[in-house]
């Protein structure tokens, strides 16, 4: 069976190295010059770091089976991993129960609905129950409207702008979920895990196996259109030239899979790309940071604050501390936006000339000259946006056209995008492209 997949984020990646595990023989096609889509790294000189930070919770079992078989689990590290609110030019630590009864922005009795909230969270099952309900709606219901204010209504406006009231409260409830499940127990710290040297170890075996096993893996090479015959798929166009293949698998964001489909190939085609166009896409714009001192003392800052553009900081080196950057921190500040902002084309050094005024309030001692260098990179689909009744929305992953399958984060809602939730996926996809007797909405 020769099977040609597109995309070489850790979905595709995973993709071809299950299906060339079991003899297929796979082509993987990237149309950028490295591997890892928002997995991706660059090069700091003498280190790779992530383009956009990632971290493990307790329960990514999708990852944790992945690395195991790849043999690579005692690069999986754990640390303990603290959390801050900056609220009203005010630093509050948000690490645990006692800390929560601190938050002195809140009620005493807001305090005891929202860790009640998170209790909640941990332990729900009954995900599509929340699909129908806005975010704002269930938030104001369990933890009241003043929690709300402070805590999440910030959180949800800046980074969904003006579609911050209609995200789906499955989507928030899970996100809430997977975090919660990086504690043993609720009064536990929490801890996180990272691997050595970031997602490249991973995509570096990866790509290994694919090797090893007969796989071929093309970089800077984009498809530019998917072959089909009567409904039926028969290969790709790349390179100036048509190649067939017996099936094909789709591991990029729908914007872009809408760009390759084949035209007037039948109702069934239309109806599928009719169901494409409703789901949409915020991207990101993230700052990566070298720095001679720490900003703070937390892994994450979430910040309530909207005279500051940004709505959170990641100190990564908080929860690595990546030795060989010889007492350097890094610090990630993400920004989500719809591409058609202008905000999302801003020059490197507007963003930074902006960051660095936001990181001064957060920390007044902050200086420009604690900068050793900072990168600035993009992404246009960063993040779907999971509105209510997102379930309806999703589109198989077994298409109409018979012999192409296609993957993306939306397949793995109410989880948030993970590395362990779009490895899990890739293997079920494969397993569907092998015809073995799975499920898969």
């Amino acid at each position: 069976m020769k099977v040609a997949v597109i995309g070489g984020g850790i979905s595709g990646l995973t993709a071809a190295y299950k299906l060339s595990q079991q003899g297929a023989e796979v082509t993987l096609l990237e149309r950028n010059t490295s591997l890892g889509g928002l997995a991706a790294s660059f090069d700091t000189g003498n280190y790779w770091l992530e383009k956009y930070y990632h971290f493990v919770c307790g329960g990514d079992f999708g990852l944790f089976r992945l690395i195991e078989e790849l043999g690579i689990s005692e690069e999986l590290h754990w640390n303990f991993s603290e959390t801050s609110f900056f609220y009203e030019g005010k630093l509050y630590p948000f690490r645990g129960s006692l800390d929560l009864f601190r938050f002195s922005p809140l009620s005493f009795f807001s305090r005891i609905r929202f860790g009640l909230s998170v209790l909640y969270a941990r332990y729900m099952k009954n995900w599509q129950r929340l699909d129908k309900i806005p975010a704002r709606e269930w938030l104001i219901k369990i933890i009241g409207e003043q929690a709300y204010q402070v805590i999440w209504e910030p959180l949800l406006r800046i980074k969904f702008g003006h579609y911050h009231d209609q995200i789906s409260a499955a989507w928030l409830c899970h996100r809430i979920h997977r975090i919660s499940q990086s504690r043993p127990h609720w009064w536990e710290k929490e801890k996180m895990g990272y691997m050595t040297g970031g997602s490249k170890t991973l995509m570096d075996r990866l790509s290994q196996k694919i090797s090893t096993q007969g796989g071929k893996i093309h970089l800077n090479t984009p498809v530019s259109q998917i072959l089909a015959q009567n409904d039926r798929v028969t290969g790709i166009e790349f390179g100036g030239e048509r190649h067939s293949f017996d099936k094909v698998v789709a591991a990029i964001p729908i914007p872009r899979l809408i760009r390759l489909l084949p035209e007037n190939t039948g109702p069934l085609t239309t109806q599928f790309t009719e169901s494409l166009l409703k789901i949409n896409y915020i991207g990101v714009v993230c700052m990566v940071l070298r720095l001679k001192h720490s900003i703070t003392d937390y892994f994450w800052v979430n910040i309530n604050d909207f005279s500051l553009s940004i709505n959170g900081i990641i100190e990564y080196t908080n929860l690595n501390p990546c030795p060989r950057l010889q007492g350097d921190k890094i610090v990630y500040v993400p920004f989500y936006l719809p591409t058609t902002e202008a905000r999302y084309t801003y020059s490197s050094p507007q963003l930074y000339e902006e960051y660095c005024r936001a990181l001064a309030k957060i920390n007044p001692d902050f200086d420009t000259s604690w900068v050793v260098d900072y990168r600035v990179f993009r992404n246009p689909y960063a993040q779907a946006i999971c509105t209510t009744d997102f379930w309806q929305k999703i589109p198989q992953c077994k298409t109409p056209l018979t012999n192409f399958y296609f993957l993306d984060s939306i397949h793995i809602y109410p989880e948030d995008r993970t590395l362990s939730g779009m490895a899990r996926l890739a293997y079920e996809v494969s397993d569907l492209v092998l015809e073995k007797n799975v499920f898969r909405k």
